[in-house]
């Protein structure tokens, strides 16, 4: 049998290619224009016409004979072959799908159905013939509507798909039609299911056709056609990106020139638009107009689809003019919509559509132009839409839509009521077409709510509003969340609340209505094209409420909020957009009611400019000019009443002159524009006198009044002689874009509009939108800029917060990337060069290697990410001193070279930075070969730099630096010589007043240094002391290195003196003058960085001994030097930095303390000498023994000028320009002398601050150091302060006697030297170690495998040294040279004095010993002699109870005795017992130990025991629960190396002194330290007592007790026993002033008296060293 013909669709292709296209949600009021059969009007109750009914064939004789009409119209009968039949059929369906006969169609099926009821099945032929026996029935019913031909073509092509094999190559047509008539019923009945089903098929068709079939482009487009129509019907956006998904494809593998090419072009147009309606994203309106351009183009004008694509094009072009406001789109738009009406005949079902389209697009154009003729042709064109579409039609609601907006308008501009009674018909009819459940029925009751609303602004029924509130209600009700109408309901039904809110004067609705508004903002995406409406309508709201409640309930926000929301609205809107004028001229509202509420004239003169714009954009012929106009003459003549400026009222009363001619009279605005101008003519008169005016004004009101009819709610205002203006919305400025020229000019004021329009950019892009991230980092970059010039650390902060924003948004996949993962580096070594936190640096690092490797190395930005990261990584070793980031600094700069192409201008510099970084790894490691590296890769550079190029000189001198550090590893003068010529020659080719000479000169000096020291040439000397003063002279005033340029000629001028002294046999005084003179201006540089200040005071003290030495001057007329130190260390020491860098700083200050402590105590001002020894020593501790640094206090106080203070006192601290690593950057757009004027800056608003700080109350000695009488007080009521000072000239103490006398007894110690008590503390240390009670590190980590724990102690790992000498032996030694060589001499001074204070038998005195004493155990001092015995004087345990403070302001005032003594019953103790820690050898003696204190504790007592004892419940029992006590039973741990990680240890965990400093407790009393080493201190820190005891004070313990080395467990609860046995004995007693000073050396005592006096490690430490902090009666 032969094969059947195909069948093929309208497009001429196997394959369906077409798709419906219905209008976008964005012209809400358009639809209908269907450009695909499936979608026609359908009209279901037509019949087949009896006419049209022919006899089927019948069997005659075992042949077939089949009927078909001729040509005459009369039937034929022939006998044929069943094949013959179908081939018959086949061709008569094709004819009539063609020709739209009837008669052709029904004799097609009348000759297919015979062919299948003859076919056997199971004949291949079967399933073809099926399949266009199905086709017919889908073409009848769509010529007559008939739904059984729908149904029985949908199971006809079932049939023909089940007979056929998927291998066979007619089963994607076949599934492909029945997808379509699936589609078709689809449209018809609306059942998801047919949806789903097609999509199923059409699914199965694409897998089914290969890559590079033919058919493979439309099935994709069939495919992508139907998953859109789910999108339309179901909302899901997944079915729309997908849609677009399946549809590029088609477009892309169409070739050019196929039929279908224009289909496909036209479908992937029609799902972008559609996405764009959803989401608001123009990129995608772009590509569907470009799309859709490309469909129209291809097809032919003579083709019946043009007339669809012209009206599809016209649809987007109107949604772009929507966004941009840009009238060439109307007009194309309207360009392509006038063909397509003209070309559809009449009659055609899509016409109707097509006229609305055009109706939309006039009305548009009116709207923007005011062209009244446009809207009369709106109308016009849209009346024959609705007339020409059936009720039952499915589009008939949407043409009704245009009609009602196009009434609506004509009624807004000529005021007919007859137009809106009419839109209103018209509205509820629309309603009542749309079944419920329909997806436009919601909209078209938000339309008929806002006409609701129109009618009662006209005519004043409530009722009207209530149904206009009820109708938008419901719409709102009906529409989904995440629907797209959803933000507009809510604008209008807020737009309703606040209309009913100034009818009624009912705030609630005007809060609901602010609400609603709100909502719809924030539902609307950034970037949509309605956002600024709603931003617009929003400001007029707040605007609403402020007007009403903004003087009266603190609403004065509203105002600021309108007209940010108004702002933002004008920003958004794009130039020429036609609502770009009413947002402008509600700003200038907006603006005029600030100006009426706050007076500032500014506010005034902006709402004048802006409502000037808004008239000069609007044209003569538009509605909305004559608004504009009237509110332009408000503001003015507003103006006028502040100024009285005549010119100003003259210019009003033109202004709403014209606004009220240009209206026509029936228009409802009249009566205002009348009664303003009215207003305008009164003023004029009252001011001039002219009668004319007043007459003119009168008449004028009369007009008013008499065009009110009766009954109107605006009658009385209008009848009222004294008429309210009534002030139209407001809307704000729109600020220029300027360049950015800041960096060509310098001009600030350019960055900081780069600033506000880097900000607009951000905020007009939306969130997702791949520019965002690219904005940001730009806005980032600006902000850096702006710091690097004006010294803004805040601009900093922004800087790095917006580019971590950047980087956040950027894919790892994205190209920039690695760009902005390298800018956020850098801006955080920047911070870093700031603050050094070294949390900015590791930052940094972390976010420059993921840009190297997400760079290939093709790439020719990698050479500078490696560059950069190897900065970084050089500045970490700079930092920490690790070879490692060295190495690798080296590793990624070589890497770096390798990339970078020969004869690139930038590889001579990367040559140069590594060259300056093996130099610095030659110097930290001693490595030859790596100099010799550095010197061949700094010549190569300076061989690859071109004479004349400004980098020349840094590489000459960055040579002369690696030679000169050569020298010093051979001592080769030829080196040396060579390091000079170089320094000389980089001088000679920088120009005079370049920023770099006085670095350079400054080089040059070292280099003749040097060799001065060398050979010994004075001529050397002479040359660099000439150069640095060169140096000095160029470097301006402020210039931060000046203070170290400085320095240096000191230092030169020293080296003179003592040259003179070697040649002459006498120093050179003038010379040692002269560097005295440099080092005392080098102190006094304020711009200087304070480190390098404090260096120059050092060296200056120097020069000031050595000339006491010889005898010129004496230490006091020095006082002033060591005044300039004291005024600095609280600089250095405090100011913005973190207490670790803190107690670094204060390791390197060496001791100019205790030095200047001497020349006080020589030149007998005793008091001086006390209060710099309290400013100089203990400086961390002074601020956390406050309970609070001055920062601190000031943060709580005044927030805002404590984190101005910390942030100046950073950015001063910073050294700038520092040559070790400025010269590593690729380069530098600001220069030194940028640099340093930022820092004059920087500095004089830091002294600014600090003096207006020291203005406020309570702040008047902020950071200065404490007077004598502050300092002492009442802090010494207790017995007499010893201070002992130790320095290498002489050694003092100081005997601080309180009371009412509060002198300073002076007592010399000569018999003790600063190398005595050295050799004291050496030997103690040492004969400790031996007794195996305290470790020469700590090995804290490997106590848990010791293999011999031992049990019985709190202490760490024994001595590794062994046993030198008999411990005991040298303790008794040590103690008795320190009994005689300063305790004994102090008290035999003072002990007439001591005893005043004796209680009950022993005085009190409170040690502050400095230097090596700090680590002695002055309590135990005397002479243990075999001869002497207990209490016979010879030591200071027996004559004096001791307690230890780290400075005077330790010591916390004691509070008065209340009278009947203390209640112990009432005081809170916690306990914290840790026998067994997990890793520790055990504690046993704990147990004992809390038992024993529990006997004696009646108050609240809480103890943590065991694994209750974590870190985190410590701390919060501490902060939380402010016991008066707290006991801790545990091991301690001194970290030598990291002080402030010394700890105690706990259950799991370490508590450690940095986290006790975070901790505070208002009840503090007392904190006893039952664990080894807790007072031990570091030698680094002899002055700052960085050890856990001093970390319990700064919580604000007033007394703590500790120890000084390990103790034996079995002592410890004996002594814990007698010390709260005597403690609760002495709190009873009435008037007692006994303290836990003297509850512990009694508790001692009893220990001492059991374990012998001799056996100095057993009571020795026992709590006693330090005993006591603090002493203060015990509450």
């Amino acid at each position: 049998m032969p094969m059947l013909p195909d069948i093929t669709t309208a497009s001429g292709n196997a394959v369906l290619d077409a798709r419906t296209i219905s209008s976008p949600n964005t012209l809400s009021d358009s639809c209908g224009d269907n450009d695909r059969d499936s979608k026609r009007d359908v009209k279901t109750e037509m019949s087949i016409p009896e006419s049209l009914k022919v006899n089927l064939p019948v069997k005659v004789d075992g042949e077939h004979t089949l009927s078909l009409p001729s040509q005459d119209g009369k039937l034929q009968t022939r006998i044929c072959e069943p094949v013959q039949i179908a081939k018959e059929g086949a061709a008569l369906l094709k004819k009539a799908r063609s020709s739209c006969e009837s008669e052709l169609l029904h004799a097609a099926l009348a000759a297919l159905q015979e062919a299948i009821r003859i076919i056997p099945d199971g004949f291949p032929e079967k399933a073809r013939c099926l399949n266009n026996f199905g086709l017919a029935l889908l073409t009848r019913f769509e010529r007559f509507g008939q739904v059984d031909d729908l149904e029985q073509a949908i199971s006809v092509k079932r049939h023909a798909v089940d007979l056929t094999p998927d291998s066979h190559r007619k089963k994607p047509e076949y599934l492909s039609d029945l997808g379509i008539a699936l589609e078709t019923r689809f449209n018809h009945l609306g059942n998801v299911d047919d949806l789903e089903q097609a999509i199923s098929v059409k699914r199965l068709i694409v897998d089914l056709i290969p890559d590079g079939h033919l058919n493979k482009p439309g099935c994709l487009n069939n495919f992508g056609s139907a998953l859109l129509t789910r999108f339309d019907r179901l909302g899901d956006v997944v079915d729309l990106e997908r849609a677009i998904s399946a549809i590029r494809p088609a477009v892309d593998l169409t070739p050019d020139g196929h039929p279908n090419k224009q289909g496909h072009f036209h479908n992937l147009g029609i799902a972008l638009l559609t996405r764009f309606s959803r989401l608001g994203d123009v990129v995608d309106l772009e590509q569907a107009i470009s799309a859709i351009r490309s469909a129209v183009d291809l097809i032919p004008d003579s083709h019946p689809n043009k007339p669809g694509r012209l009206r599809i094009l016209s649809t987007a072009l109107l949604n772009r003019f929507n966004c941009f406001g840009d009238v060439v789109d109307l007009e194309q738009a309207i360009s392509a919509i006038r063909p397509a009406v003209d070309l559809t005949p009449d009659g055609h079902p899509d016409k109707p559509g097509r006229l609305n389209i055009l109706s939309i697009a006039l009305l548009t154009r009116f709207e923007c132009l005011g062209q009244v003729d446009d809207l009369e042709q709106a109308i016009s064109a849209i009346r024959p839409a609705v007339d020409l579409t059936p009720d039952g039609n499915p589009n008939k609601p949407g043409h009704l839509r245009s009609l009602g907006n196009a009434l609506e308008t004509r009624f807004t501009h000529f005021g007919n009521v007859d137009d809106l009674q009419w839109a209103i018909s018209v509205r509820r009819l629309t309603i009542d077409l749309i079944p419920d459940g329909h997806p436009d029925k919601p909209v078209c009751l938000n339309n008929l709510g806002n006409a609701l609303e129109t009618r009662f602004n006209r005519f004043g029924d409530v009722d009207d509003l209530q149904q206009a509130i009820s109708t938008i209600r419901l719409s709102l009700d009906l529409t989904p969340d995440g629907h797209p109408d959803k933000p507009r309901i809510l604008n209008n039904l807020g737009n309703a609340l606040e209309t009913q809110f100034k009818c009624l004067g009912r705030v609630d609705d005007l809060e609901q209505a602010i609400s609603a508004k709100r909502q719809a903002v924030s539902l609307l995406p950034d970037g949509h094209f309605n956002k600024p409406e709603l931003f617009h309508n929003l400001g007029i709201a707040l605007l609403t409420r402020f007007s009403r409640l903004g003087h009266t309930d603190g609403q004065v926000d509203d105002l600021e909020q309108a007209i940010s929301a108004i702002r933002l609205a004008v920003n958004l809107t794009p130039d020429g957009n036609p609502d770009k004028p009413t947002c402008l001229s509600n700003l200038g509202s907006a603006f005029e009611s600030r100006f009426n509420h706050l007076g500032h004239a500014d506010d005034l003169e902006q709402a004048i400019s802006v409502k000037r714009q808004a008239v000069d954009l609007t044209p003569d012929s538009h509605p909305n000019k004559p608004e504009h106009l009237s509110s332009l003459g408000h503001a003015l003549k507003n103006k006028f009443n502040r100024l009285g400026n005549v010119d100003d009222l003259e210019q009003a009363i033109s202004a709403i002159r014209v606004a009220a001619d240009l209206t026509p009279d029936s228009h409802p605005n009249k009566l205002r524009h009348l009664s303003s101008l009215g207003n305008g003519l009164k003023t004029r008169f009252n001011h001039l006198g002219d009668v004319k005016d007043l007459d003119e004004a009168i008449l004028v009101r009369r007009m008013a009044v008499d065009s009110v009819p009766d009954g109107h709610h605006d009658k009385p205002k209008h009848l009222n002689d004294l008429a309210v203006d009534l002030a139209p919305d407001g809307h704000p400025n729109k600020p220029k874009a300027l360049g950015t020229r800041f960096m060509r000019l310098g001009n600030v004021n350019d960055i900081r509009q780069a600033i506000s329009v880097n900000h607009l950019a951000i905020d007009l892009t939306p969130d997702g939108h791949p520019d965002k991230p690219g904005y940001s980092s730009d806005l980032g970059d600006a902000f850096e800029i702006r710091f690097s010039r004006l010294g803004d650390v805040d601009d900093l902060e922004q800087a790095i917060s917006i580019k971590h924003l950047a980087v956040d948004l950027t894919p790892d996949s994205h190209p920039e990337k690695p760009k902005r993962l390298n800018i956020l580096g850098n801006a955080f070594v920047t911070r870093f060069d700031c603050f050094g936190d070294v949390d900015d640096l590791e930052q940094a690092i972390s976010a420059i290697r993921p840009a190297v490797d997400l760079t290939p190395d093709s790439q020719p930005n990698k050479p500078w990410y490696l560059i950069n990261l190897g900065n970084a990584l050089l500045t970490r070793f700079n930092r920490f001193g690790h070879v490692d980031d060295l190495d690798q600094a080296i590793l990624v700069k070589r890497q770096a070279i390798g990339l970078i192409p020969d004869g690139h201008p930038d590889k001579p510099g990367c040559l140069n930075n590594l060259g300056i970084v093996l130099t610095i790894r030659s110097n930290r490691l001693g490595n030859v070969h790596n100099l010799e590296q550095a010197i061949s890769t700094i010549h190569l550079s300076i061989d690859l730099t071109p004479d004349g190029h400004p980098d020349k000189p840094r590489c000459l001198s960055n040579l002369g630096n690696a030679l000169k550090a050569r020298f010093g590893y051979f001592n080769n003068v030829d080196d040396l010589e060579q390091a000079v010529s170089v320094q000389r020659l980089a001088i000679d080719l920088i120009p005079d007043g370049h920023p770099d000479k006085p670095r350079r000169l400054n080089s040059l000096g070292t280099a003749l240094t040097t060799r001065f020291r060398c050979l010994c040439d004075v001529d050397d000397l002479e040359q660099a002391i000439s150069v640095n003063n060169q140096a000095i002279g160029l470097a301006p005033d402020g210039h931060s290195a000046k203070s170290r340029y400085l320095s240096s000629l000191g230092v030169l001028l020293k080296a003179r003196s003592f040259t003179s002294l070697k040649r002459t046999g006498e120093h050179d005084l003038d010379s040692l003058e002269a560097a005295y003179n440099v080092f005392i201006s080098a102190a006094d540089q304020e711009n200087g960085p304070p480190s390098d200040r404090l260096d120059a005071v050092v060296c200056c003290v120097d020069v000031c001994q050595l000339q006491v030495q010889l005898g010129y001057g004496a230490y006091q007329d020095h006082l002033h030097v060591y005044n300039r130190a004291f005024a600095l260390i609280p600089e250095v020491a405090w100011l913005g930095t973190s207490v670790v860098q803190r107690f670094e700083t204060l390791s390197s200050i060496g001791n100019i303390v205790n030095g200047a402590v001497a020349a006080a105590i020589v030149a007998g001002d005793l008091f001086r000498a006390v209060e710099w020894l309290e400013e100089g020593r203990g400086v961390v501790w002074g601020q956390l023994l406050q309970l609070r640094s001055p920062f601190d206090d000031l943060h709580d106080q005044h927030p805002d000028l404590a984190s101005r203070l910390r942030s100046l006192s950073r950015a001063l601290e910073t050294p700038g320009n520092d040559m070790s690593t400025r010269d590593l950057a690729r380069d530098s757009d600001s220069g030194p002398l940028d640099q340093t004027s930022a820092r004059i800056r920087l500095a004089q608003n830091y002294r600014r601050l600090l003096a207006h700080i020291r203005e406020l109350e309570g702040f008047g000695n902020f950071l200065t150091p404490k007077p004598f009488d502050e300092l002492v007080s009442a802090r010494c009521k207790d017995g007499p302060v010893v201070i002992i000072n130790v320095d290498s000239s002489r050694c003092d103490a100081l005997v601080i006697l309180g009371s009412v006398e509060r002198t300073v007894i002076h007592v010399a110690l000569p018999e003790l030297s600063y190398k005595l008590a050295k050799d004291m503390h050496l030997r103690f240390s040492r004969s400790l170690i031996d007794a195996r009670v305290r470790d020469h590190e700590l090995f804290h980590d490997e106590v848990a495998s010791d293999p011999n724990p031992h049990h019985d102690d709190r202490k760490m790992r024994p001595s590794s040294y062994g046993k030198q000498s008999n411990p005991s032996s040298v303790i008794a030694d040590v103690l008795k040279e320190l009994w005689l060589s300063t305790v004994h001499p102090i008290l035999s001074e003072i002990k007439e004095k001591v005893h005043g204070f004796a209680d009950d038998g022993l005085p009190h005195v409170t040690w502050c010993p400095t230097g090596p004493l700090a680590f002695l155990p002055i309590h135990a001092a005397g002479i243990y002699d075999s001869g002497s015995t207990s209490g016979d004087g010879s030591n200071a345990f027996d004559l004096v109870v001791s307690s230890y403070t780290p400075t005077l302001s330790a010591l916390r005032q004691p509070p008065s005795t209340p009278a009947g003594g203390f209640q112990w019953t009432s005081m809170k103790a916690l306990i914290v017992a840790q026998p067994n820690t997990p890793g520790q050898s055990p504690l046993p003696g704990v147990t004992t130990e809390v038992n024993n204190i529990k006997k004696h504790l009646d108050g609240q007592l809480h103890l943590l025991h065991g694994d209750q004892a974590t870190v985190d419940a410590v701390l919060r029992s501490i902060n939380e629960d402010h016991y008066h006590f707290v006991h801790l039973a545990c091991h301690g741990i001194q970290n030598l190396d990291v002080p402030l990680e010394s700890s105690f240890v706990l259950h799991r965990g370490q508590l450690t002194l940095s986290q006790l400093m975070s901790c505070s407790s208002n009840k503090a009393e007392l904190a006893f330290l039952s664990a080894c080493q807790t007072s031990t201190g570091t030698e680094k820190l002899p002055e700052e007592a960085v050890h856990l005891a001093a970390g319990m004070l700064a919580i604000g313990f007033g007394a703590v007790i500790g120890t000084m080395w390990s103790i034996n467990d079995n002592d410890a609860p004996l002594v814990a026993d007698e010390f709260y046995r005597r403690l609760k004995e002495d709190c009873g007693r009435e008037g007692g002033r006994r303290s836990s000073a003297y509850a512990l050396h009694d508790a001692v005592k009893v220990l001492r008296g059991r374990v012998g006096k001799t056996n100095f490690t057993r009571w020795v430490p026992g709590f006693n060293c330090p005993l006591v902090f603090h002493v203060a009666p015990f509450v």
